[in-house]
């Protein structure tokens, strides 16, 4: 198993509150940039947030639904089982994903090649609804390229969050 963790050194960074909207309850930054997981984190917490993780289905739909709907998707998501394969938790907290809010693809979550253990939040193919969940690698860029990892996935964008009291 992959132990994953947040950044632990402390960001000195002031927040810009002019960059952050107010989406569902909680500030939101997003941004058009293709970022690999680990510089999408590092990213966030620059700017004083972290990953979006959603919480309640009807916030993910909104705040989600926005960023596909702006052409951001596949955006990642703070949302991971490197801990415990089929376990899902907020990367933040290691707190577990409710069941309701996970909206996986067909086939989804298929941990493919033991490696898949973070969270995109894509398009839907067809049918009912706006995006639906993939399990995806998540390589740090310090790490080599192999059979395993032929590619370094990068997303088109990325959604930061933050609590509004910050």
């Amino acid at each position: 198993m992959i132990a994953i963790s947040p950044p632990t050194t402390t960001s000195t960074t002031t927040i810009n509150k002019d960059i952050w909207s107010l989406e569902s309850g909680l500030y939101v930054h997003m941004k058009r940039e293709t970022m690999q997981f680990y510089t999408a984190v590092q990213y966030c917490f620059d700017l004083g947030g972290r990953l979006y993780e959603p919480r309640t289905p009807l916030e993910a739909n909104h705040v989600i639904g926005i960023a596909c709907d702006i052409g951001l998707c596949p955006i990642w998501m703070g949302v991971d089982d490197g801990g415990n394969e089929g376990t899902f938790t907020y990367f933040s907290n290691g707190e577990s994903v409710p069941n309701e809010v996970m909206k996986w693809r067909s086939g989804e979550p298929n941990n493919h090649d033991n490696i898949e253990h973070f969270i995109i939040a894509d398009k839907k193919y067809s049918g009912y609804g706006i995006y639906e969940w993939v399990d995806h690698e998540a390589i740090d860029p310090g790490i080599p390229k192999t059979s395993l990892n032929p590619h370094k996935f990068v997303v088109e964008g990325l959604v930061c969050e933050r609590n509004p009291g910050l």
